[in-house]
């Protein structure tokens, strides 16, 4: 066999098997989206949903109307909302949307993170936002509440 032949073999042998990897890659990335995805609604319905609707609940009894309402954020990816009026009394939804405050829970499904994204101060001009990401198994009542509680620490305090 001659050397360019030997060569060129050896290239298409390294170029076929960089091909192959890059497939195998490429499906096994599909794989694991398809799974968090999978893991992220299941935990957003049976775990996350039923936290979210007790608080809103609480709030409800506290005369502070909240709703939860599972969406699509922003981006597009799947989420979990809970909307109230830091003020007793206040309607929902509020007549200016620049009082309401929002705490989600989102999944970045380009990640395989969770999103908590609290929007406490939604006037114009203020920066009243925080956001923190966790693994999927931060979808428990403990890390939840936690996060409602700095949430609603700064909603309260920004007085909208």
């Amino acid at each position: 066999m001659s050397i360019f032949k030997a060569s060129l073999d050896a290239h298409e042998k390294r170029m076929a098997n960089a091909r192959a990897a890059a497939e195998a890659a490429a499906a096994a990335k599909e794989a694991a989206d398809v799974r968090f995805q999978t893991d992220f609604h299941q935990a957003l319905f049976l775990i996350a949903k039923p936290v979210f609707d007790e608080i809103a609940l609480d709030a409800d009894r506290a005369n502070y109307p909240a709703r939860v309402q599972p969406r699509n954020d922003e981006s597009g990816r799947p989420a979990l909302e809970f909307k109230f009026v830091p003020k007793a009394g206040a309607l929902l939804p509020a007549r200016s949307p620049d009082i309401e405050c929002v705490f989600v829970l989102a999944g970045d499904l380009g990640t395989h993170q969770v999103e908590y994204i609290g929007r406490f101060d939604p006037r114009l001009g203020q920066k009243g936002e925080r956001k923190v990401s966790y693994g999927l198994t931060s979808i428990n009542r403990e890390v939840i509440e936690r996060e409602f509680g700095e949430f609603f620490k700064k909603a309260f305090a920004a007085d909208c």
